[in-house]
């Protein structure tokens, strides 16, 4: 909910429970540059969880879920804190997950798409072949 002409804003007390709340969670060094980004959209508390949170428990944290986020698709991270109405690391945690779902189906469709492929149910163009090798190799065609 932030614009040019529309901030999110806080009294001095809550901002320094944020503050502290950040302070006293261990978080790496990694997380400044987040908390940073996330602050700039209206975000100013960390997401809730602990340092020994694992992305492998049965119901992992929001704090789990952003570092993997964090560290494996910090591209992903970025557009999810982006998005329109993002008010909090839950509305993050909602569009990362529905961008990680939509990998999943590209990356499924590809699978599908290159299993035909080895099948050969399509021929494959000897032209692209060898335009592939050329290219590869750097020759100019």
């Amino acid at each position: 909910m932030t614009s040019h002409t529309k901030q999110r804003t806080y009294d001095r007390a809550t901002y320094n429970r944020s503050r502290d709340a950040w302070d006293s969670g261990r978080f790496g060094p990694e997380w400044p540059d987040w908390r940073n980004r996330a602050a700039k959209v209206g975000i100013i508390f960390p997401p809730d969880g602990t340092a020994d949170d694992s992305w492998s428990d049965a119901r992992p944290s929001q704090r789990a879920i952003v570092i993997r986020a964090i560290r494996e698709t910090p591209r992903m991270l970025r557009w999810a804190l982006s998005r329109p109405g993002v008010e909090s690391w839950g509305d993050v945690i909602g569009h990362l997950l529905s961008g990680r779902d939509g990998l999943a189906m590209d990356a499924d469709r590809r699978e599908h798409d290159w299993a035909e492929v080895k099948r050969g149910d399509r021929p494959v163009p000897i032209g692209g072949v060898l335009a592939t090798i050329a290219d590869s190799l750097g020759t100019k065609r």
